[in-house]
């Protein structure tokens, strides 16, 4: 509770009768109540940040499903490395097709799916369009959980639906470190 006093000497005139002054009582409880229940009230009601997690697909164990070699693109990742290739490992080895690639943004991966994805557009190319493109996604060795969340998001960012982390083969992992 506060109060506020008004201790001002009263004017002596002749002819001249002074005022009387009260004391003035301001209640501040009540207004410290209701801060107290507005701040309750929106500690209670306001949403706290969710995590949001993006859906990884690993393949079931079994045997390996084939899928069409103009819709399926590897990405392998080795360090700061990335390399892709389309269709199968051993074709593109041989036809040295697997290209040097990087997650800089636009210029990199990014425009190399959007590129795929235009191509699979294509009338009579792929039944589901640019919904059939199957990234398959190999890590190596030296790369770091970071490099990895970056392209999972150029996956999320370039709208890829069909996207898994498999394991590194041998042969891949061999060309990998002859690339270093």
């Amino acid at each position: 509770m506060a109060s506020m006093e008004n201790n001002a000497p009263a004017l002596k005139k002749r002819g001249v009768r002074g005022m009387k002054k009260s004391n003035v009582r301001i209640d501040m409880t009540p207004m410290v109540d209701l801060g107290f229940l507005l701040i309750t009230f929106f500690v209670m009601t306001a949403r706290l940040a969710e995590p949001a997690s993006l859906p990884l697909n690993v393949p079931a164990d079994g045997p390996p499903i084939s899928t069409g070699e103009t819709a399926t693109m590897t990405v392998l990742l080795n360090g700061d490395d990335v390399f892709y290739y389309h269709g199968d490992w051993e074709q593109a080895l041989s036809g040295n097709a697997v290209v040097r690639s990087s997650l800089a943004g636009r210029t990199g991966l990014r425009q190399v799916i959007g590129e795929r994805q235009a191509y699979l557009d294509q009338p009579g190319v792929e039944k589901l369009g640019r919904a059939g493109l199957m990234v398959i996604m190999k890590v190596g060795p030296e790369t770091d959980y970071n490099t990895v969340v970056s392209l999972m998001d150029e996956m999320l960012i370039s709208n890829v639906t069909r996207h898994a982390l498999v394991k590194i083969s041998s042969g891949e992992l061999e060309f990998l470190s002859r690339k270093q």
